[in-house]
Parts: C-alpha cells; sequence; structure tokens
C-alpha cells in the first residue's frame, strides 16, 4: 500500500514539477520507508536498537525536533509515524552541559567522533581554525550552574589579565561579550569537523590569543592527533598572534613554529586563502580597474580584447586564479572536468605546483614590490596603492611557505597517497556559523549562551545539519548527501539524574 502511494505521488511531481521534483520526493520517501520499517521505535526500546543505524536516526530527528518543532510535533501526534518524544531526544542531543572553554568531556567527544583509536598515524594528522562570530550582547540566567552567561571568558589568566586592564581605565562590571570566539578540529584525511569550544569575548587582542589557541594545541595532543596547522583570517589579533613568536627583532616571516609538545614537529600557520583572494580582489577594485572575478576566463577575455595595456592585469588575474586553485583541491576529478592541472590532488613531496608557488608566485610579489619601490616622485600614499594592502602580502607569503613545507611533511608519513588542500581552509566553520544563524529562524543574533546550546546540539546532528544556501561557502558533495548507514559509532545518551520514590 505504501509503494502504491509513493508511486502515485512520483506520478503528479512528475507532471507538475518535472522529473527533478519527482526524484527529490521519491528519495525523502524512501528516506521515510527506511527508518519506519528498520527501527520500529514505538516497540523497541531506544536503549536496545541497533546502534549502527540508530545514531543518524536521532541526529535526523533531533535535527527535525529543533528546526521545525512544531511540524516535529504534529506529525508525532499525527500518528502516521511512531516518534519519541522531544523529552527523548533531548537526552541524546544534551549529554553533557552547554559550557564555554575547555573541558574533559569535549576531549572525550573529540576522540570519539574521530574514532581515534582505529585510526594510523597518518589519518592523525589535523589543523585548528578559528574565526569570530557577532552575538548578541545579552545576559542569561543559568539555572543548571547558577550563573549569569553572557561576560567575556577567555580563561582564568586572561580573564584576570581584563579585569585588572579594566579597573585602571574604567571601574565597572565585566565586559559583556559581542562575539563568540569559535575552535574547530579539520582533519586533514579524515572527515572530521568537530566544533571544539567556543570563548565569549569583546575586542581580542593577539596576546589574549596566545594562551587559549596554545591550550587548545595541547589538549588536542594529548587526545592522540597530531595539530600540523592553524588556519585564521588576517585580523588584527592574529597578526599580531604571529609577531609573538618572533623571537628576533628582525623583519623575517613567521610562518611556523616549533611544537613545543612535539619538538620533532612543527605547526604550520595560514591566512585563509578565499580571504585573500577577496582581499586581493578590493584592491584590484579600488585601482580604478572594476574587475568583479580573477578568474581565467576573465584574464583570457583581458589577453584577447584588452590590448597590451591590460596585459599586466590579465597576468595578475592569471596568477591568483592559479593560487586559488592550489589551495581549492577538494576532490579528485574536478581537475578533469574543468581541464584545470591546478585543482589536481596532491600526491607527491616534489608537485610542481609546489615549485610555482614558491618560485614564480612569490617571485612575481617579490619583483612587483621592488618596481614600485623603486620608482621615485611619488609621495608614500599614491605608492601604497600600486601594491596589494601589506596584510594581504604578508598572508600570502605566510600561507605559501606553509603549504610548500606542511606537503612536504606529510608525503615523508607512511601510508600517505594523495592530498586535498581545500582541508586548511576556514569553509568548515563558516558553514558551522550558517548552521548556528538557521537554529533560530528569523533571529540570526544569538547570544552566548544561545550560541553554546546550539554548539551542543550541532556536535550531534552536525553530520546531517545543512550549510544555508545564501552562505559564502560553495556547498560539496559531503554536505549535500546523508548516508544513514555510513556511521558506525555507539550514540551516547546523557545519564538520567531523576530520584526514585
Amino acid at each position: 500500500m505504501g509503494k502504491r502511494i509513493c508511486r502515485r505521488k512520483y506520478d503528479w511531481c512528475r507532471k507538475k514539477g518535472g522529473t527533478a521534483d519527482a526524484k527529490a520526493l521519491q528519495k525523502q520517501e524512501s528516506v521515510v520507508e527506511h527508518l519506519t520499517i528498520s527501527i520500529p521505535l514505538n516497540k523497541v526500546k531506544l536503549s536496545t536498537v541497533d546502534q549502527v543505524m540508530l545514531m543518524k536516526v536521532i541526529n535526523l530527528l533531533s535535527y527535525l525536533s529543533t528546526l521545525i518543532s512544531g511540524a516535529y510535533q504534529m506529525l508525532r501526534v499525527s500518528g502516521c509515524l511512531k516518534l519519541p518524544s522531544q523529552r527523548t531526544l533531548r537526552e541524546y542531543r544534551h549529554i553533557g552541559t552547554a559550557s564555554q572553554g575547555f573541558s574533559r568531556l569535549l576531549d572525550e567527544q573529540l576522540m570519539k567522533a574521530a574514532e581515534i583509536d582505529t585510526l594510523e598515524l597518518w589519518q592523525k594528522c589535523v589543523i585548528l581554525i578559528l574565526d569570530e562570530m557577532s552575538i548578541h550582547e545579552d545576559l542569561v540566567y543559568d539555572k543548571h550552574s547558577g550563573e549569569l552567561i553572557g561576560y567575556t571568558n577567555l580563561g582564568d589568566i586572561n580573564n584576570h589579565l581584563l579585569a585588572f586592564e579594566k579597573s585602571l581605565s574604567d571601574p565597572g562590571p565585566p565586559e559583556i561579550a559581542n562575539s563568540m570566539l569559535m575552535f574547530m578540529v579539520q582533519g586533514l584525511f579524515i572527515p572530521l569537523q568537530f566544533p571544539y569550544c567556543q570563548f565569549p569575548c569583546c575586542s581580542v587582542t593577539g596576546d589574549l590569543l596566545f594562551k587559549p589557541i596554545w591550550e587548545a594545541v595541547y589538549r588536542i595532543e594529548r587526545c592522540g592527533f597530531q595539530v600540523l596547522g592553524i588556519t585564521f583570517d588576517g585580523a588584527p589579533a592574529n597578526r599580531r598572534f604571529l609577531k609573538l613568536h618572533n623571537a628576533s627583532s628582525s623583519h623575517a616571516i613567521t610562518y611556523k613554529v616549533q611544537n613545543k609538545y612535539d619538538p620533532q614537529r612543527f605547526i604550520y600557520f595560514f591566512s585563509d586563502p578565499s580571504h585573500l583572494i577577496k582581499t586581493a580582489r578590493n584592491c584590484l577594485a579600488s585601482s580604478a580597474r572594476h574587475m568583479q572575478l580573477l578568474s581565467e576566463s576573465v584574464s583570457k577575455a583581458l589577453h584577447l580584447l584588452g590590448g597590451p595595456d591590460a596585459e599586466e592585469t590579465a597576468n595578475f588575474i592569471a596568477l591568483f586564479d592559479k593560487f586559488f586553485d592550489s589551495f581549492n583541491v577538494s576532490n579528485y576529478t574536478e581537475a578533469n572536468r574543468h581541464r584545470k592541472p591546478f585543482r589536481q590532488p596532491y600526491r607527491s613531496s616534489d608537485d610542481f605546483r609546489l615549485d610555482w608557488l614558491q618560485n614564480e608566485f612569490l617571485g612575481y610579489l617579490t619583483k612587483w614590490e621592488e618596481h614600485v619601490n623603486g620608482i621615485e616622485g611619488i609621495n608614500a600614499k599614491t605608492r601604497k596603492s600600486m601594491l596589494l594592502s601589506p596584510q594581504t602580502l604578508l598572508g600570502l607569503k605566510i600561507t605559501v611557505n606553509s603549504i610548500v613545507e606542511m606537503v612536504k611533511y606529510l608525503f615523508s608519513l607512511e601510508g600517505v597517497k594523495s592530498f586535498l588542500s581545500n582541508r586548511i581552509s576556514q569553509d568548515p566553520i563558516e558553514k558551522f556559523f550558517g548552521c548556528q544563524r538557521q537554529r533560530l529562524s528569523t533571529n540570526e543574533n544569538p547570544n552566548a549562551y544561545e550560541f553554546s546550546k546550539n554548539t551542543e546540539t550541532l556536535r550531534v546532528v552536525n553530520s546531517i545539519c545543512r550549510p544555508s544556501v545564501h552562505g559564502n561557502c560553495r556547498a560539496t558533495a559531503t554536505t549535500d548527501t546523508i548516508d544513514l548507514a555510513k556511521e558506525r559509532r555507539p550514540l551516547h545518551k546523557r545519564r538520567s539524574h531523576r530520584k526514585t520514590l
């Protein structure tokens, strides 16, 4: 009977909306049919259900119940599907307490999410991504901890330093956070994108970033991973954090630092390639050349139609297009499909792109700087407008030197066959921020308490949550598909603290 109804809906959708809509409906019907047939939640207790399928089912139901709670409740009351109650799902979503900073429970969740015991040495390589998201300035009383959530909290030492600094200038209550500093662990060879910890902050500086970042590195290394890199944008606080690692007074570029928890390895710093492309595009547009895209097609059009006056601009665009392709390798087929060799996966330590980035690309930027600095009779403002911004140039040099040395190190590890360079970008944390805003419906600006509660849930339903289609990150195949049978980790449920009479 169910298959007959699904077939009628398929024929109706194909007649009204086309084959695509019909296939989408058919896929949804198959998922629902699979859930209702494979897992009769009304007959079997949740604690005895097969853990392989239950993990994804609870994730899917939890995500639906939080995103459209009214529709979920109506579907449950109607009786067409035997669904668990909101209370039951809440015990799976909130296995811990919503808190800021580090905790032992987060370390355990990270190890379980990565299945650390089943990984080989090369699969334990990760990078740490950090970024900030604006939040609503608000204080919320937490009835579980008895604290007011919303004040800045960057760790015990940083909190004392901030309080002392504020007492000298403006004695009064602590500052209320207006942004949330988020740390995410990204696997270089495994599909791990774990929102690790968050810190409510207000106008954070590079000095205050030093302790949380290195404590995060220590805790992640203690869990059994190898932290090979740290990715951030070009904010002033991040540049100040880099300068703190330059012990000498020279102007040498700090793109790596020795891992003090494993002196045989280095930690490489990356400025997000997408942000670098945006700033380079903005510098080009501000110089009275109204370019919209740094792409190969625009470069070829300028070569063909622009004449000699546009030749250097075309070369600039072509170089940055290759630079972005070198850092945007996301799969094994895109290079052949688009006929762009710079999008091929890295397969050896002597890849031709490594030499191109270090010699031709950085050499082009160096010659450009030397040429502009050698021009006489112009003021500093004019000279500055003829170059990329100093922050962009610094980020490009740091990122290029880091990727060259890190790729060479990766292929020195036994078992590494290929590497996808988009694993160092900030796209996962940007998509996570999009999921944060989705959970609040029309209210896209959470406060510190709501952000922490949402993060706690998203750690469980992260594989089900789809990023916004209007976000600033392109969707990939891993974020567009849901594999219900892929997950084989046991599902953890919050312990019940109810008192028995």
